[in-house]
């Protein structure tokens, strides 16, 4: 397992993963990208959600970039004010507490319509937690690191 952290960049509507060993892999998609190409205007649903993971998966797929266990990811750019208040601390959050408000995302988009959904299940905001928690999950990543 590499010990050293990977820097996940994002500015411009991509995503720079620059890795401990040297080699740097941009991804052609961002969350904003992301955001106003599967829910514009509203909180996502289901489908849309669904369709924006495999969107990122498939630029995952298309990088080159594969599973392997990897200890950090360290976030650069303005992924802080994107996440949900409870993840915005200095510090280490686990790949688990990612998982966990992934799934909050997830139960808030199975909401009915004109149900209160929390800002940070919507919007740029959603795509971000999606994008974190894809590239995490695929490509073997324990920690985050967001520094605020």
């Amino acid at each position: 397992m590499s010990t050293t952290a990977a820097v996940l960049t994002w500015r411009a509507g991509r995503l720079t993963l620059s890795e401990g060993d040297g080699r740097t892999t941009i991804l052609p998609l961002g969350p904003e990208v992301l955001a106003d190409r599967h829910w514009p205007q509203r909180p996502p649903s289901p489908l849309q959600l669904e369709r924006a993971i495999d969107e990122v998966e498939t630029a995952i797929e298309q990088s080159g970039l594969v599973h392997a266990p990897r200890d950090r990811l360290r976030l650069a750019g303005p992924w802080s004010e994107l996440m949900p208040q409870r993840l915005r601390h200095d510090g280490d959050i686990r790949r688990d507490e990612i998982e966990s408000e992934f799934s909050k995302l997830v139960s808030a988009a199975h909401r009915g319509p004109g149900e209160p959904v929390e800002a940070t299940h919507q919007g740029v905001h959603a795509a971000a937690l999606l994008m974190l928690r894809e590239l995490m999950h695929h490509l073997g990543f324990q920690w985050l690191t967001a520094a605020t």
